[in-house]
């Protein structure tokens, strides 16, 4: 499979969804069509993939500086990140058993405290994004924010066999278009529809080396459906981003599992050491663009097989 370069780095947005399609086997309600290209190579960074959830010396690695002011607190495969305010911090994405306590391990190595964390967001109710933000709450008194839809979704999905999830108390339910403010950050919120019931994508502001630039977080990439309408949908978000991505000059895109973008976890511990004067690789707008077009493309060709498999009398199946 040819990749796609994405914040100067190599992407392969198949390798993400086969690893979450592991966890997903087990709902029985849903088929996973993967949008992308058949799995490839991000074994070579982790592992199998269809095991990587299950390893836990696989899974752990070192947090670091992703921005200024924007930290890499996650996994290998799935993502958590830090947004320091000024005023308190924000996390979004909280991780899952049993690497929640990870996570705060992480936040502590940077020089964090979990006590200032002010808010939780969690992009959508999938176990790897909002297992942790219970505790988060309940120990450190963080308020939790998310849609309605997701939170739905995660009392539904609380008694999955490998990954049951803790719904957590919600403060505040975002719609589209709302906003958070906390010291120097304003998050603008999208209702995203088509990887998850209630998928929630953000906006805001990074700094490299005291430069501002937008960042926007794309919350999940894949479809779960059995009928075409569920890749309409999907479609229609990633035409939605395209549009904010040009309206609002986004240059930066932060990733929810790193594995879509195979170089980011090697790259990541060099970024706060780079030279003066050499730029930033996770800021261009371009390949953004390019790996949004080609996300659009994979999943308009899968919609199609999918089309083609029911007028054969085919069911699709995981």
């Amino acid at each position: 499979m040819k990749g796609v370069k994405f914040m100067g780095v190599t992407v392969f947005c198949a390798a993400m969804v086969a690893v979450v399609a592991l966890a997903a086997i087990r709902y029985k309600e849903n088929t996973l069509v993967n949008p992308c290209e058949k799995l490839t190579t991000y074994s070579k960074l982790a592992g199998d993939p269809a095991e990587i959830i299950y390893d836990k010396e696989k899974q752990i690695i070192e947090p670091f500086a992703y921005f200024d002011d924007l930290y890499y607190v996650g996994l290998a495969w799935v993502g958590a990140y830090l947004l320091d305010t000024g005023d308190g911090l924000i996390l979004i994405d909280t991780l899952h058993d049993p690497y929640v306590q990870v996570g705060q391990s992480n936040i502590k190595k940077l020089g964090f405290s979990p006590k200032d964390i002010k808010y939780v967001i969690v992009t959508h109710g999938h176990f790897a994004h909002v297992g942790g933000a219970a505790c988060y709450h309940n120990k450190y008194g963080a308020k939790v924010i998310m849609t309605d839809a997701a939170h739905r979704k995660t009392k539904l999905d609380r008694n999955q066999k490998d990954f049951p999830i803790t719904a957590p108390t919600v403060s505040r339910y975002v719609s589209d278009g709302d906003v958070l403010t906390l010291g120097d950050k304003t998050i603008k919120f999208y209702e995203t529809p088509g990887h998850s019931k209630g998928a929630l994508s953000l906006e805001f502001t990074v700094k490299d080396r005291g430069k501002e630039y937008t960042a926007f977080m794309l919350g999940g990439v894949g479809v779960y459906s059995r009928k075409p309408e569920g890749f309409d949908e999907f479609i229609a978000t990633v035409n939605r981003v395209i549009g904010i991505v040009k309206d609002d000059n986004v240059t930066v895109g932060v990733i929810g599992h790193p594995m879509t973008a195979n170089d980011l976890i090697k790259v990541g511990p060099s970024l706060s050491k780079r030279p003066n004067g050499q730029p930033h690789p996770f800021v261009d707008q371009k390949a953004y663009l390019e790996w949004l077009a080609k996300l659009k493309r994979d999943t308009e060709m899968k919609k199609k097989e999918l089309l083609e498999d029911e007028k054969a009398g085919e069911t699709a199946t995981l």
